[in-house]
């Protein structure tokens, strides 16, 4: 377990104007306690391959039982999130799709054999 941002996106980070270079930040509400590599999959989320690489080399392992529990979960959490909306989020469309489609109810049975 991790204490994860869980809000990771550009729009939530400030960096100096001066050298040396420093970043932060901000926009705590969805912070919380989870696994790694869910902290991991909510930033490179928004990467392109170069540098979702270079943060995943930078950030270093994590288990591999992580992602597959990470899995049905990101997608129990997102459309719980989108459903606190006036209206369903763009956003929330591939993980209603993987619910719809059976893929949700996979990645619980992988994830349940591993408990």
């Amino acid at each position: 377990m991790t204490l994860n941002y869980n809000d990771s996106h550009w729009t939530n980070l400030a960096l100096s104007r001066r050298s040396p270079l420093k970043a932060i930040v901000f926009d705590y509400h969805l912070l919380g306690i989870g696994l790694a590599w869910s902290d991991c999959r909510n930033v490179i989320s928004s990467l392109g391959p170069a540098a979702r690489e270079a943060f995943l080399d930078a950030y270093g392992p994590t288990l591999p039982e992580e992602r597959i529990l990470d899995d049905p979960l990101s997608v129990l959490l997102t459309l719980q999130e989108a459903t606190t909306r006036p209206t369903l989020p763009r956003w929330a469309m591939p993980c209603v799709d993987k619910a719809r489609s059976g893929g949700l109810l996979a990645s619980l049975d992988r994830a349940r054999a591993l408990l």
